[in-house]
């Protein structure tokens, strides 16, 4: 490994030997397939327990200690610094605030997608702990209950409200990174013009394409250009389910009046996986009252989905309609040449014989996403001393695809 880069927490839990390459390469499998944390599914599958975990981080990092949550009282005030929805994702459990510190128990601390997005969120300084996954998950459900228990019987605050829709931008994604080709090029003209032109010559967008073809990377880089480089226009990034699961906790005209009116306080609304809507009625029916208010504004508003608006079968009929005078753009299914450009970009300095990059390449056709996981994995393995042949990349590979002859 190079001098100063810092072992990730899956370098470190293969190089100290706790488990195996197999084991960690199935619980990746998993993960991928089912989502959740890696911790957790090493734990359930009975390959690390609680304790084993434990003692490993806290054995790695001396300034990182074991917390009891069982020996505890949770402080309310710190529950309410970090929305359910990250502290359910990460398995988390804010614990104590003082001043602009706020003591957090965690799985596995040494997640940095984690630790950035907390930090995000609160603006706290954090104080890292270790506790066993059982006892935050219990406190989790014995804390936050009573957090949405008053979100649905006490009526939503508009300044409460700001801070929680929306999502956090992905600063990596930005056009410069965004890696072009055939089968995405008028995706990323269209999506630049956004961000640049503020809308003159077109307000609405439409990208569509399946799964891991970098329709989110556009979202983001739209959203990172304009705050970037301006300071006058405001941009609200969401998604289907941040959006649907939010409105869950409105349930008066007023509560939902309010819910509507946050989200068209912005001049460029971007909207992620309008398809996971489908069977979502209510949801569907209040983002075409938003998106038709900030059309009425004269906003800008960009949406994704993995499908045409046209083969939403079962989808409101007024905000189908209307997602059809969007400009559209597709983005097909990623040309062999951008697969092998994605591939160098994502190794950077580390070097692969050129096999095993055309193994990759010549196998992982469809999606993205998973070009850049088994990539990352290989140069995990790599990175600890493991030799890459064509056997052991076939193997990484098999977990996602059937390997072609």
């Amino acid at each position: 490994m190079k001098k100063g880069k810092k072992k990730t927490f899956v370098e470190m839990l293969l190089s100290s030997g706790i488990i195996s390459q197999e084991a960690l390469r199935s619980a990746l499998s998993e993960q991928w397939e089912r989502g959740g944390t890696l911790e957790e599914i090493l734990v359930e599958r009975g390959i690390l327990t609680e304790e084993q975990l434990v003692q490993f981080l806290t054995s790695k990092f001396s300034m990182l200690h074991y917390l009891d949550l069982k020996s505890v009282d949770v402080d309310m005030e710190a529950v309410e610094h970090i929305p359910a929805r990250i502290a359910r994702k990460y398995l988390l459990i804010p614990v104590r605030k003082k001043g602009k510190s706020l003591a957090v128990a965690m799985a596995n601390p040494l997640n940095r997608e984690m630790l950035a997005e907390i930090k995000q969120v609160t603006d706290l300084k954090i104080r890292p702990f270790v506790s066993r996954i059982s006892d935050i998950k219990e406190a989790i459900e014995e804390y936050y209950r009573e957090v949405e228990e008053e979100e649905i019987s006490a009526p939503y605050a508009p300044e409460r409200l700001k801070g929680e829709i929306g999502l956090p931008l992905q600063k990596e994604k930005t056009f410069e990174t965004f890696i072009i080709s055939e089968s995405n090029r008028l995706a990323f003209i269209l999506a630049k013009n956004i961000a640049e032109t503020r809308g003159v010559s077109e307000k609405k967008l439409f990208i569509f394409g399946p799964e891991g073809v970098g329709k989110t990377h556009l979202l983001n880089a739209i959203g990172n250009y304009i705050l970037e480089n301006e300071t006058i226009r405001g941009v609200l990034y969401t998604d289907a389910i941040k959006f649907s699961t939010l409105l869950r906790s409105f349930k008066t005209d007023k509560d939902i009046d309010k819910f509507i009116n946050t989200h068209t306080e912005t001049d460029v609304f971007l909207f992620d996986d309008l398809d996971a809507l489908v069977g979502k009625e209510r949801a569907q029916e209040v983002l075409y009252t938003v998106l038709s208010e900030l059309h009425l504004l004269e906003k800008q508003i960009v949406i994704t989905s993995s499908v045409p608006i046209k083969n939403l079968l079962a989808f409101n009929k007024k905000l189908k309609s209307f997602v059809l005078e969007f400009m559209s753009a597709g983005i097909k299914e990623p040309e062999e040449d951008l697969r092998r450009k994605v591939v160098l970009n994502l190794l950077g300095d580390e070097k692969l014989p050129k096999n095993i990059i055309e193994l990759i390449v010549k196998n992982i056709t469809s999606n993205l996403r998973e070009l850049e996981t088994v990539v990352q994995e290989i140069v995990t393995l790599k990175r600890i001393g493991q030799e890459i042949d064509e056997e052991l990349a076939k193997k990484i590979i098999e977990g996602f695809v059937e390997i072609k002859t």
